[in-house]
């Protein structure tokens, strides 16, 4: 009975943290929004055509991160988020939160980038209208965030030793 008050408590103590917290309600909330919105994914989604050209829904470049249409990727996205915030603990949080938010800011305006040159060298249409979403994105920006962490505690830890 204990364990499982102590693994309750843990969970708990989990999202409490800002980082699991705030994620995990960004994933519930904008999976809610496939039954509020009648086109959610071209809405919410990143769609060049729709972020840049026609509609410039500019809020897509933070919303595709953390859009989900399936119920067993976000419960695996939530898992995994709750399984990587148990393994790692972020320091600094101010430096995370601009990293975190540059990170995700570069990685879609990059891929919308990368749509329109390739439209325009090609001339295929589907990169403008196809929707990109999901938060593996999001995930490898922790673990890269976590990484220069930890390599930054070694590097301190050999020029102290030396």
């Amino acid at each position: 009975m204990d364990s499982i008050n102590g693994s309750t408590e843990n969970l708990i103590g989990l999202f409490a943290s800002p980082l699991v917290s705030s994620c995990a309600c960004a994933l519930l909330v904008l999976y809610a929004m496939n039954f509020v919105l009648s086109d959610s994914v071209n809405t919410l989604a990143l769609v060049t055509a729709n972020t840049l050209i026609t509609n410039t829904y500019v809020w897509n470049l933070v919303t595709s991160c953390f859009f989900e249409t399936s119920i067993l990727k976000l419960l695996s996205d939530i898992g995994s988020l709750v399984l990587l915030a148990n393994s790692i603990q972020i320091k600094n949080n101010e430096q995370f939160f601009l990293y975190f938010i540059f990170s995700l800011l570069a990685c879609t305006i990059g891929t919308s980038i990368y749509c329109l040159v390739r439209f325009f060298s090609s001339g295929n249409e589907i990169m403008l209208i196809s929707p990109i979403y999901g938060f593996n994105g999001v995930i490898m920006c922790i673990l890269m965030f976590a990484r220069q962490q930890r390599r930054d505690e070694l590097g301190t830890v050999k020029s102290i030793r030396v």
